[in-house]
């Protein structure tokens, strides 16, 4: 995970993260985290006061792709939906990371009188806010662990390998799946079984359809990265 959570501005001045964090950190699709934002219902000044249309280039590629620069009131409202155990220790880790920014930014400095002063300083913030993510992120990790439901096995004998279709397991966690996510869970956990080098396989389901059959832990997996856990 990219330790920057929270930079500085350059254009404002103030603390922000960016959409693009939001979604790799909370695990979710980036179009989804922008469809998010453009739906909320907020009023046309905070939104222009809290999210900042930008953008963002993939090297290799000509073209450019659309993010926000989100401050510290964005976040908060766009988090509010964000549901879960795990989303609810990464909500605190952000605000963690805004807090010591902002206390950066607040706390009484000597100015730096020449350029080996100001790359010193500027070394040392980035040395000091990623130790303190460091510390945030091992919390987080214990906090989730302890709050998550007990993980499906994923056991060394192929032909011990506990499986599921996409729809069971969405069944027995509670989620209800369109036709367009139980496709999209189907192909990620397709891809995921062949490059962990488990057999394939396949069963016939109460419709006589022939669907997919996954292991389960992949299938923990996709879920959580589609934002179903």
């Amino acid at each position: 995970m990219n330790n920057a959570l929270v930079t500085i501005n350059e254009t404002t001045g103030v603390p922000t993260t960016t959409s693009k964090m939001v979604a790799e950190v909370f695990g979710k699709l980036h179009h989804n985290i922008l469809r998010d934002i453009e739906s909320l219902e907020c009023s046309k000044e905070f939104r222009e006061l809290n999210f900042e249309g930008s953008s963002y280039a993939v090297p290799g590629q000509r073209r450019s792709y659309p993010m926000y620069h989100i401050t510290r009131d964005g976040f908060t409202f766009l988090a509010m939906g964000f549901t879960g155990a795990k989303a609810a220790a990464f909500k605190e880790q952000y605000i963690a990371a805004f807090n010591a920014m902002e206390k950066q930014l607040s706390a009484p400095q000597v100015a730096p009188k020449t350029p080996a002063q100001v790359v010193l300083m500027l070394a040392q913030m980035l040395v000091e806010q990623e130790q303190r993510i460091t510390q945030l992120e091992l919390k987080v990790s214990q906090s989730a662990v302890e709050a998550a439901p007990v993980q499906l096995p994923l056991l060394e004998t192929p032909a011990r390998i506990m499986r599921d279709t996409v729809t069971s397991f969405g069944a027995a966690l509670g989620v209800q799946l369109s036709g367009d996510d139980s496709r999209a869970l189907g192909k990620m956990a397709t891809t995921a079984t062949r490059k962990a080098g488990i057999p394939a396989k396949s069963k016939t389901d109460s419709t006589g359809n022939t669907v997919g059959y996954y292991p389960k832990a992949i299938l923990r997996e996709v879920f959580a990265k589609r934002g179903h856990l």
